[in-house]
């Protein structure tokens, strides 16, 4: 057996495993393998061994995905379940043999299968350090061992006999080209056009007849993980270019002498050899630089086997024709990789501001702006992106019309132009992780789960491994459905990858919950006393809206509360308290925390107060609404300025508090009889001027208000169609920080009028959009899982409307007194159904 394992794992003179090129099959795939690394060695087998053991001991692949495409992904980026946890019987020692085996890195594997051999033995000859697999005697688990290792020697060798050669990646198609950075020689100004010339010429040579470009970023990020600094030797860019699927590669200098440069390029056919099939040189003033690759563009595309086509677009139309600009742009991009959202935010600005037309320099605004969470900046940006859409290609354009339908809020429209985009570019990585961004974000808010999401971004990473936000995306889900070992495993990398990145303090957040670790939670307190409050509440809300860790949680919160922070921060800190005892059922403590608010920021605690009584769950006394409104008609909105802060947590209402107060005081309104007055209300809303944003947020308002009249005059069916409007919540970003912006209350209210008219369907899918959004609709998680096991129940989905009831005494069970009868309804129900 020893012989056997070690021969098919690169200890005899047959080699089974290629340097330089990804073979075998997927399950079984090392992740060096799957990204064509050259080191790729015997370790790999190994590798593949663990695979094998884990599948006999386990009954099933450490992976298990719907393509192979997803499950290299998988090899990349997760982390298999420990094997005891899948198969309890599975001893201490064996589990590690096994799991040893599978390392991401492999320099922590075994070193050579002579070493498992010998565990395994010694094993066998051992108590076995744990449980038996089956019965316990030493003579019996001594077989099994033997046989298991004989097994798998078997078909180790059987495997890389068959499979040697066999490439994994797509199939290389000849009319795709992957462009490497260039050689620039002659002075240090110009040293930035190593990397840019990829995105400069992929964007030109994209679409000219049936050509396509590789992802730029899927380029560089092969590079990077070959660590190549210099020149691309031509042999190995063949071999990348195979692994990206790509027929074509470019090649090419600049230099620099005195006052002139030139270019210098050469387009590689893989079917041809390493001899250039048409080059390009040209050569000018410095300043003329964008016009020389435009020219060096169209030469080779003119040379190119799937000829020029009908568009060869001037790359200075397609980028900028300001060389400044185009730093600026490069700079942002560098900037977005490394995870500083804010620098590229600045960048990009920078870039538009140097040059007004600068299309593509607005999209990556829109973007980084996102990210930056700058809302407010995030949809111009897209509008401006699209009116200059005419100087662009048509994939980019594409792409922007989607992105601005995503920043309208129109989820729908922009998955269909994403899946649009992905049917003729299937490895564009914007195209995918922007369909993950919609499936993540607007997905809880149609009742979709957010792990709806992780196809998407596992394409992304198996193009672009290190992609840093989708791997923030990959931890959030780890985090939701409870994988420690892939939160583990992403945080890890993502702490290496952008060790100083804004998102820093959200991963150490999600990751010190998911372990329950209470040393690594008292570290991560306090450098969230030390992080800037403009920082905080992002990774507060984050943590409240995908964990359910109160206690920590708390006083995580609490880090916003303390006298060295600004009013603005204290008040937004108690706000969020507020949100997180409402949660729970504990109404009585959430108002204790608004009136802390109230007394910092006294617009902000009013809207919530307000809020908290109208749409209230428990009943309220009619005294306690008659003044409510009587301080709402004095409330003078139109005085209260701009945040201190202009992110969106802080900034999330500027501009809109006249609208709130006259939503909040029709609401009073209807509440206390006063029909005609609500109504009037929900005109002067409708009427309100402001940006297109602010207009989407009045008419959801103004469609609440009208239907609070029509319930309470009796038309439920009526007020349940006006409602229908404030599912259209806009921008997702904005709304993340908002009650208001997402309409939860409204919703709520919709989803019990829909179920009291008996349609159920829609009820349900309503009752399941208050999870896994943010922490403001999170208040309404508890009430809805109750309701939606009652419908459950009535239908005779037993299963279903328990797990919805034990939800619900879960996150309400420390309630305020007040909740008692529905406690005792949701237990008596519990036992009722078999609990």
């Amino acid at each position: 057996v020893a012989r056997a394992v070690t021969e098919a794992a690169g200890g005899g003179s047959a080699a089974l495993t290629t340097v330089g090129v990804a073979i075998g099959t997927p399950a079984y795939m090392a992740p060096e393998q799957a990204t064509a690394d050259p080191g790729v060695d015997h370790r790999a087998d190994l590798y593949a061994f663990g695979v094998m053991a884990y599948e006999l001991l386990a009954g099933a692949p450490p992976f298990v995905q719907a393509t192979p495409r997803q499950v290299i992904a998988a090899h990349l980026t997760e982390e298999p379940l420990p094997l005891r946890r899948v198969r309890p019987e599975v001893g201490d020692a064996l589990e590690a043999i096994v799991m040893r085996c599978l390392a991401k890195d492999p320099a922590e594997r075994w070193a050579s299968a002579e070493e498992i051999v010998g565990r395994l033995e010694a094993l066998a000859t051992s108590d076995g350090g744990g449980p038996a697999t089956r019965p316990g005697s030493r003579p019996w688990r001594r077989v099994r061992l033997w046989a298991m290792a004989g097994a798998i020697a078997v078909v180790v060798v059987g495997l890389g006999l068959a499979l040697r050669g066999a490439a994994t990646a797509d199939a290389v198609s000849p009319e795709a080209v992957a462009v490497f950075p260039f050689t620039v020689r002659g002075g240090t100004d110009l040293a930035y056009l190593r990397e840019g010339m990829v995105n400069l010429l992929a964007t030109g040579m994209d679409g000219a007849g049936e050509l396509r470009s590789v992802d730029p970023r899927a380029v560089m990020a092969r590079l990077h993980r070959e660590a190549v600094e210099e020149r691309v030797p031509p042999e190995h860019a063949a071999r990348i270019a195979e692994g990206l699927g790509a027929g074509l590669f470019v090649l090419g200098d600049i230099v620099q002498a005195g006052d002139r440069v030139r270019i210098d390029a050469a387009l590689y056919d893989r079917r041809r050899g390493l001899e250039p099939v048409g080059r390009g040189s040209v050569d000018g003033p410095p300043g003329d630089l964008l016009r020389l690759v435009d020219q060096v563009s169209a030469r080779l595309l003119a040379s190119s086997p799937a000829g020029a086509g009908s568009r060869v677009t001037a790359i200075a139309a397609v980028t900028t024709t300001s060389l400044p600009a185009l730093k600026l742009y490069l700079d942002g991009e560098r900037e977005f990789r490394a995870g500083r959202f804010s620098r590229a935010l600045a960048a990009f600005q920078e870039a538009v501001a140097a040059d007004s037309q600068f299309a593509l320099a607005f999209y990556r605004l829109s973007i980084a702006a996102e990210w930056a969470l700058r809302p407010d900046l995030a949809e111009p940006a897209a509008g401006q992106a699209v009116r200059l859409a005419d100087r662009l290609s048509d994939h980019d354009r594409r792409l922007l019309e989607a992105l601005l339908a995503a920043r309208r809020g129109d989820d729908r429209e922009a998955e269909e132009k994403f899946r649009a985009i992905l049917s003729i570019w299937p490895q564009d990585i914007e195209a995918w992780f922007q369909l993950g961004e919609l499936q993540f974000h607007y997905g809880p808010l149609r009742g979709n789960p957010v792990q709806l999401s992780h196809e998407a971004f596992d394409r992304v990473l198996s193009i672009e491994p290190d992609h840093a936000v989708s791997l923030l995306h990959k931890l959030r889900v780890a985090v939701v459905v409870g994988d420690v070992a892939a939160a583990d495993s992403i945080t890890r990398h993502l702490a290496r990858l952008n060790p100083e990145g804004d998102r820093l303090i959200e991963v150490q957040v999600l990751h010190a919950l998911i372990r329950e670790d209470s040393a690594a939670i008292a570290r991560v307190r306090a450098e969230l006393l030390r992080a800037p409050e403009t920082v905080v509440p992002l990774a507060t809300v984050s943590a409240v809206t995908w964990t359910d860790r109160f206690a920590s949680l708390r006083t995580f919160i609490e880090t916003m509360t303390v006298p060295s922070r600004t009013a603005a921060g204290r008040a937004l800190g108690h706000v969020q308290l507020a949100h997180l005892e409402a949660l729970r059922g504990r109404w009585r403590l959430a108002r204790q925390e608004l009136s802390a608010a109230e007394a910092l920021d006294p617009s902000l605690g009013l809207e919530y107060r307000a809020l908290f009584t109208l749409h209230a769950i428990l009943p309220v006394p009619r005294e306690a609404l008659v003044s409510l409104r009587n301080e709402l008609r004095s409330w003078d909105a139109t005085r209260v300025g701009p945040s201190p802060f202009p992110t969106g947590h802080f900034a999330v209402h500027d501009g809109l508090h006249p609208g709130l107060r006259r939503y909040l005081l029709g609401l009073a309104h209807a509440r206390l009889g006063d029909h005609a007055a609500a109504a009037s209300l929900a005109g002067e809303l409708e009427r309100l001027p402001g940006p297109s944003s602010a207009l989407r947020v009045y008419q959801g308002l103004a469609a609440g208000l009208r239907a609070a009249v029509a319930e309470a005059r009796g038309d439920l069916a009526g007020a349940a169609d006006l409602l229908e409007a404030v599912e259209r919540i806009g921008n997702y970003e904005a709304a993340m920080f908002s009650s208001f912006r997402t309409h939860a209350a409204d919703r709520y209210r919709r989803a019990v009028l829909l179920d009291s008219l008996g349609r159920s369907a829609d009820a349900a899918r309503l009752y399941r959009t208050f999870e896994d959004f943010n922490l403001f609709d999170r208040i309404y998680s508890a009430p809805a899982h109750l309701r939606a096991g009652r419908l459950a129940e009535r239908q005779g989905r037993r299963a279903e409307a328990r797990q919805h009831y034990e939800r619900f005494l879960f996150l309400w069970a420390e309630a305020d007194p007040e909740a008692r009868p529905m406690l005792e309804q949701a237990r008596a129900a519990v036992t009722r159904l078999g609990g």
